[in-house]
């Protein structure tokens, strides 16, 4: 994470069965809304900027 960047809660589905949280940082939302490709594995996405 950047200097001074923060992170944050971006999703919760309120789930009890399979709960699903996202978490970012402003930092990191900026580069996956630049990224024309996403990866994502069942841990990790990441955006690809080409």
């Amino acid at each position: 994470m950047a200097d001074g960047d923060k992170s944050f809660l971006v999703y919760d589905n309120g789930s009890t069965d399979a709960r699903l949280l996202v978490f970012a940082s402003d930092t990191g939302l900026r580069l996956l809304g630049m990224a024309e490709t996403w990866l994502c594995d069942i841990v990790n996405c990441f955006g690809a900027v080409e």
